[in-house]
């Protein structure tokens, strides 16, 4: 069964490119999408290695983690502005 994630990454891909295709000639940036593209492409072809990896502990504390800053940046935040 392929992964959600896999199947975000590749609509994401292609919302990439098919944005640096319309905005074509019309900007003169240099990215264009096209580093968007090839990081979403290889992230996409790196998770079949990646699906086998122990991750679901890893995931688990990192989001604890990452709650526990969101909180202190909204105290901290909430204080910076009284």
């Amino acid at each position: 069964m392929p992964s959600i994630t896999a199947d975000l990454l590749a609509v994401l891909a292609l919302a990439s490119a098919a944005l640096a295709l319309l905005t074509g000639q019309r900007s003169l940036t240099f990215f264009n999408g096209g580093i968007l593209l090839a990081v979403c492409l290889l992230i996409v072809s790196g998770l079949p290695i990646l699906s086998h990896l122990p991750w679901a502990e890893w995931v688990d504390a990192s989001l604890d983690q990452v709650v526990a800053l969101l909180h202190f940046l909204e105290v901290a935040y909430t204080v910076w502005t009284l």
